[in-house]
């Protein structure tokens, strides 16, 4: 398994309630605020899993398996909802 590119580091400044928030959610997640904040980026950026054209332009021998392709994502979106009250 070939080993991760190294992280480089940058300065950030939050207001001290939004990086209290960033660190409670971080913590119920299991994960460090880096961690956490880097999920987030990723997640808003085009290409990301959390784009919702991505699974428009899925190729699929049977047309019906998009449909069910999209009706899990949408449900892994409303349990994540539901366990971490967000979105």
């Amino acid at each position: 398994m070939p080993d991760a590119a190294p992280l480089k580091a940058i300065s950030l400044k939050l207001e001290p309630e939004l990086l209290d928030r960033i660190k409670s959610e971080a913590a119920a997640r299991g994960t460090n605020v880096s961690a956490y904040i880097r999920g987030c980026v990723l997640s808003c950026l085009p290409g990301s899993s959390a784009d919702p054209s991505l699974t428009d332009q899925i190729q699929t021998l049977d047309p019906r398996a998009k449909g069910v392709m999209k009706d899990v994502l949408k449900r892994l979106d409303a349990l994540e909802s539901k366990v971490y009250g967000q979105k």
